[in-house]
C-alpha cells in the first residue's frame, strides 16, 4: 500500500513532527511505501491564486503547475494520513489552505471529479499538546501500532 503523509507544522522537533515519523515508520515496517509531504519544509504557499481559484463555470479550468503536481501525488496514493496539531479547534491555516488549494473543483468534487474510487483513507491524526510534551515511547509504538493493524489512524493528545 502506498500512502502519502502530509505534515502541517512549522518545527521539524514538534510532537506533530514526533507521530508522523513514527507513523512513517509503522507504515514501512508493515512493508508499505510512504510519500512524505512536509508543507512547511516545502514550503507550501497556503494562499488561493487566481489560477486555483475554483472555478464552477469553466468545470474545465486547469490549475497551476504546482497544484497539478500534488494532485498526482494524491492520485498515486492508496491511502492519505495527514497528520497536524490542532490550533484555535481547527486546522493550521497551511494545511486548510493545502486543502483549499489541492482537494479543488474538478479534482475532489463536483460533476468531473479525478480522485480514485477505491481510494482508502484515514481520518486526520491530530496530536495535541504544550510545547513540553514529550512522545512517551512505549505508547506511541503500542497506539500506532494499534492504529495501523486497525487501519486507521486517529491520534489525539497523545
Amino acid at each position: 500500500m502506498h500512502t502519502l503523509l502530509v505534515i502541517a507544522h512549522p518545527r521539524s522537533s514538534s510532537l506533530t513532527a514526533q507521530v508522523a515519523a513514527r507513523a512513517c515508520e509503522r507504515l514501512e515496517a508493515d512493508g508499505g511505501t510512504v510519500d512524505v509531504r512536509d508543507l512547511h519544509a516545502e514550503g507550501f504557499d497556503p494562499r488561493m491564486t487566481p489560477e486555483d481559484e475554483p472555478d464552477f463555470d469553466e468545470p474545465g479550468k486547469v490549475c497551476s503547475p504546482e497544484v497539478r503536481a500534488l494532485t498526482r501525488r494524491i492520485g498515486a496514493a492508496d491511502e492519505i494520513v495527514m497528520v497536524s496539531p490542532v490550533w484555535l479547534y481547527g486546522l493550521p491555516a497551511l494545511l486548510k489552505g493545502w486543502i483549499d488549494r489541492v482537494w479543488n473543483h474538478g479534482f475532489a468534487y463536483g460533476m468531473r471529479t479525478h480522485v480514485p474510487a477505491h481510494r482508502q483513507s484515514r481520518p486526520v491524526a491530530r496530536p495535541g499538546g504544550h510545547p513540553g510534551a514529550r512522545l512517551h515511547p512505549q505508547r506511541c509504538a503500542r497506539t500506532a501500532r494499534t492504529a495501523t493493524d486497525r487501519r486507521h489512524l486517529l491520534l489525539s493528545g497523545v
